[in-house]
């Protein structure tokens, strides 16, 4: 089964560059570098087949298998018939056994008659010389040879075209969206890391230690898992494909990661004889969920801009009955880019209409970085109270918008100081607090602010902290005394006693 999310933020002014970088990487590594790995293979064992060595090692390690015992193809019987059949892969089966190997080498082996060590080394020094050739042998990672540099090198092969079109396709698709979420430092690393993550986790279940791995399914695995962490409970639309089955579904990012994990974990247990690391991809799907984590989009931080529409708020009401219409037609026929003027023109007419305004929000959430989402959420939050009796739209919005907006949100102070005071008036006191601070470092002497000092200093302190809430009325007192709010704070503060 494959999903693959096609949402995400879409940030038109970012190109992500590290994932260009890497998917040209795996081409180049491919189509250049690997090119005539199967060539030097060929010339490595045409060479160790013209020399002494099948002679000398092949014998040992049959008296190797004796002396062991065991059973499947390391074995005795299954070794000479491999010999007769194969003998290329007889030396593959040797070579992949390496307690035998390291044996060999360090010379703890009984020599047959008239062995030559000198002349062995010589035959076995060029052998190993010809066979390193082949980057995919030299790079690629096997669970009996850990190293650094098969952990990374690893992930820039591929075993055939088809391997790697399929990685890149999920690279190309997801990785631009976690690139421009965590930065591209921090993405090249996590990525790395993830890759590196996967091979471990292979090499923890791998039935054959001489398994090589290579593909950057480890990596991108761990760029999905990020992407369900970083995108959280947003809804965004998934691909899916089973067998000859395929279509679309919305669902919020975080719930694709279990069904990620679940599809690996199911396909390893059922189909043991695929050469697929499934377990690598489990590997590298956890641990980019939990290296995403603390990097998950913070809202403490709320940037107060001064910005205004481009058509002013007391714009007189028109019909728009007509570009209604003919917007809800351009929709249906997928002409979204036709239709935002007509629903940006119909919200502004009809500003009280919640369907309408929310209508124009929602397609205008497609493009997080255009005018139009800016405009439209500015929109939503300033819907009428009459439209928005508890506010739960408004609120809605507007941590939506902080998640969403590209490159930053756009507040301007007036539009601030409202949402203070419904923020505060409707129970939402941390978020008018965390704003009216930010009005407060970007605008202290704007008309609007006593206003909003004093409904959060009131409702802070009569529902949450009072002393917190005098401090904001004492603040209004002594910044702005000659309001009509600093003459309401004084009646709430605490009297003084001499």
């Amino acid at each position: 089964m494959l999903i693959v999310p096609l949402g995400g933020p879409a940030d038109r002014t970012f190109r992500p560059w590290i994932t260009i970088a890497l998917a040209t990487a795996c081409v180049f590594v491919y189509f250049v570098l690997q090119g005539r790995d199967d060539q030097h293979s060929v010339n490595a064992l045409k060479r160790y087949l013209q020399s002494d060595l099948p002679n000398i090692e092949f014998p040992l390690y049959q008296a190797e298998l004796e002396q062991r015992g065991g059973k499947g193809k390391n074995t005795v019987n299954a070794f000479r018939q491999q010999l007769i059949d194969s003998p290329a892969g007889a030396l593959r089966t040797m070579e992949a056994d390496r307690d035998f190997m390291q044996r060999l080498h360090d010379g703890k082996l009984a020599p047959p008659p008239g062995f030559d060590r000198a002349k062995w080394t010589s035959q076995r020094s060029e052998f190993e010389r010809l066979a390193q050739r082949s980057l995919t042998q030299r790079w690629s990672f096997t669970p009996a040879e850990l190293g650094l540099g098969s952990l990374i090198g690893h992930q820039f092969l591929h075993g055939s075209v088809e391997h790697l079109v399929g990685n890149l396709v999920v690279l190309i698709v997801i990785g631009r969206m976690v690139e421009s979420l965590l930065g591209r430092r921090r993405y090249l690393a996590c990525y790395l890391l993830s890759g590196a993550a996967g091979a471990i986790v292979f090499s923890l279940f791998a039935a054959d230690k001489s398994a090589a791995l290579v593909g950057a399914s480890g990596a991108i695995s761990g760029v999905m898992g990020m992407y369900a962490v970083l995108l959280g409970f947003r809804r965004v639309e998934f691909f899916y494909s089973l067998i000859v089955y395929f279509g679309f579904f919305s669902a919020p990012a975080i719930a694709a990661l279990p069904i990620w994990i679940a599809n690996e974990l199911f396909q390893f247990w059922n189909d043991g004889a695929s050469h697929i690391a499934y377990m690598a991809h489990a590997g590298g799907f956890i641990f980019g969920a939990l290296i995403a984590v603390p990097f998950r989009p913070k809202e403490e931080t709320i940037e107060i801009r001064n910005v205004a529409d481009s058509a002013p708020d007391d714009a007189a009401d028109i019909p728009c009955e007509a570009e209604w219409r003919r917007a809800q037609r351009l929709l249906g026929e997928a002409r979204v880019e036709d239709a935002l003027p007509l629903l940006r023109e119909t919200a502004e007419a009809r500003r009280g209409d919640a369907d309408v305004v929310r209508t124009y929000y929602n397609v205008a959430r497609i493009d997080p970085a255009g005018e139009h989402y800016h405009r439209a959420a500015r929109r939503m939050m300033k819907l009428p109270e009459a439209a928005d009796p508890k506010f739960e739209i408004g609120h809605a919005t507007f941590l939506d918008y902080q998640r969403l907006a590209k490159p930053a949100p756009r507040l301007d102070v007036d539009l601030a100081a409202l949402l203070i005071r419904r923020f505060a008036r409707h129970g939402h006191l941390e978020d008018a607090e965390r704003l009216l601070n930010g009005v407060l470092r970007s605008e202290p002497k704007h008309a609007e602010v006593p206003k909003a000092l004093f409904e959060v200093g009131r409702q802070m302190q009569k529902e949450v902290d009072a002393a917190k809430g005098a401090r904001y009325l004492r603040l209004l007192s002594e910044h702005f005394p000659q309001s009509p709010e600093a003459q309401a704070a004084h009646e709430l503060l605490p009297k003084q006693t001499g």
